[in-house]
C-alpha cells in the first residue's frame, strides 16, 4: 500500500519531533541539569513540567552518559555535537516539507555529517592507541564518545534519507524524476 506525501511528511515529523525530545531528555533527564535549566528559565509552562517528569528520579542512561560528559574537558565538544543534532533534526522537519529546498538539505546532511565525522575519528583514535595515551586522557573521552553516539544516533538515518532525496532517490531508492529537476 501507497503512502500518501502527506501522511509521509507527517510521519517524518513525528519521527523528527520524537527524536528532538529524547534530545531534551538527554540534557534535563538528571537532578544536575535541572537546577541549570531552571535558573536561566528556559524551559517554561508545560516544558516545565516534562523536565520535571524526567527529572524525577529517573533514571535514564542516555541522561547519566550526557551528564558525565558535560562535566568532563570535553564540554565544548558534546555540546557543538548537540547543537549540531538540533540544528540537523530542524532542518530535517522543513525538507521533509520542501524536498527542492537544496540548502536546507545541504544543512542537515553537513550537521550530521560533521557530528558522525568526529564521532567516527574518535573512536579510531581511542581503540588504537588504548595503553599509551589512554592513561593520558583517561575516562573521559570514552564516556564522552559514547554521548556523541547516542546523540547523533537520532539523526545520521534521518541524514542519509535526505542525503538520497539530494541525489534524486527516496524511500528504497525508487526513482523520482521531479527531484532531478
Amino acid at each position: 500500500m501507497a503512502i500518501s506525501e502527506s501522511s509521509k511528511g507527517l510521519l517524518i515529523l513525528a519521527v523528527s519531533s520524537i527524536g528532538l525530545l529524547l534530545l531534551i531528555v538527554a540534557v534535563a533527564g538528571t537532578s544536575w541539569a535541572t537546577v541549570r535549566v531552571y535558573s536561566t528559565g528556559i524551559f517554561l509552562g508545560c516544558i516545565r513540567a516534562y523536565v520535571y517528569f524526567c527529572t524525577a528520579e529517573f533514571v535514564f542512561p542516555l541522561s547519566l552518559i550526557f551528564a558525565y560528559a558535560l562535566d568532563t574537558t570535553w564540554f565544548y565538544v558534546v555540546r557543538m555535537l548537540l547543537l549540531l543534532s538540533i540544528i540537523g533534526t530542524l532542518t530535517g522537519i522543513v525538507c521533509s516539507f520542501d524536498r527542492k529546498n537544496d540548502t536546507m538539505i545541504m544543512v542537515t546532511a553537513l550537521s550530521f555529517l560533521t557530528s558522525g565525522s568526529f564521532i567516527l575519528v574518535s573512536c579510531v583514535i581511542y581503540w588504537n592507541y588504548t595503553a599509551i595515551i589512554a592513561s593520558f586522557i583517561g575516562n573521559d573521552f570514552y564516556i564522552a564518545v559514547l554521548a556523541g553516539l547516542a546523540i547523533t544516533g537520532c539523526g545520521l538515518p534521518f541524514a542519509a534519507q535526505v542525503i538520497r532525496r539530494k541525489f534524486g532517490e527516496e524511500d528504497y531508492g525508487r526513482e523520482h524524476p521531479s527531484f532531478m529537476e
